[in-house]
């Protein structure tokens, strides 16, 4: 359903929260009693605008797990140089690139402002080096959020060339706590767990991940 859907509507996001909930009343199947808490999970669906403002709501219970799910977003970006004339038509110029002067190593360096207000992640996981893919040669030194929704990328090499400079953001496996969420016994789940839940969530999971495995992508040309 999820697949068919994000054919007609790329815009579609999704965020999934798991929290705990004190209960006591019958658990279904079975209709057994039960005084004891259990989790319960938000599923919040819209355009990305709608589905981070309301993940963003401050709620005094403590999460139990998050899940964003969303298309391949284009983010704007400003290339940040010392000199005016390596950066035209929005492409690095190869040439006018300059290794930095504060540093004994062979280094390059540029740092790009780029505009995650489409990008429904955390701010801690947009800043997390780990999550990226970047053209081979080519890495991310590091990543801050300068203000609101912008962020500062310093982008380092050891021999710049022609071609093109990609810097991608991952789609991450399914986080840790959906397979401990999953139960597959008999009877009122264990503690913090729900009956094939794991199915639920990663089959959802696998129709962003099928269409791109990327959350994000900027690029730019190297001349």
């Amino acid at each position: 359903m999820f697949a068919k859907r994000l054919k007609d509507d790329a815009d579609l996001s999704v965020a999934i929260i798991k929290y705990m909930s004190d209960f006591n009343g019958l658990y279904y199947p079975g209709g057994i009693r039960n005084n004891k808490p259990l989790p319960f999970y938000l599923w919040i669906f819209g355009n990305e605008s709608q589905v981070k403002r309301i993940v963003n709501v401050p709620i005094k219970t403590p999460q139990c797990g998050l899940l964003v799910l969303q298309t391949n977003q284009s983010v704007k970006r400003d290339i940040k140089v010392k000199k005016a004339r390596m950066v035209e038509d929005d492409a690095i110029i190869v040439k006018e690139w300059s290794k930095d002067r504060n540093r004994e190593s062979t280094i390059y360096s540029l740092s790009l402002e780029m505009d995650m207000s489409r990008v429904i992640l955390p701010k801690e996981e947009i800043c997390d080096i780990t999550k990226y893919q970047v053209t081979e040669g080519y890495s991310i030194e590091s990543i801050s959020n300068k203000e609101g929704e912008v962020f500062s990328y310093k982008i380092t090499t050891g021999k710049p060339s022609p071609g093109k400079l990609s810097i991608a953001y991952i789609q991450q496996d399914l986080p840790e706590w959906v397979e401990k969420s999953n139960y597959t016994g008999t009877g009122v789940p264990k503690d913090s767990t729900t009956l094939g839940v794991k199915y639920l969530i990663g089959g959802v999971y696998d129709a962003y991940h099928n269409l791109s495995s990327k959350v994000f992508e900027t690029k730019i040309a190297l001349k």
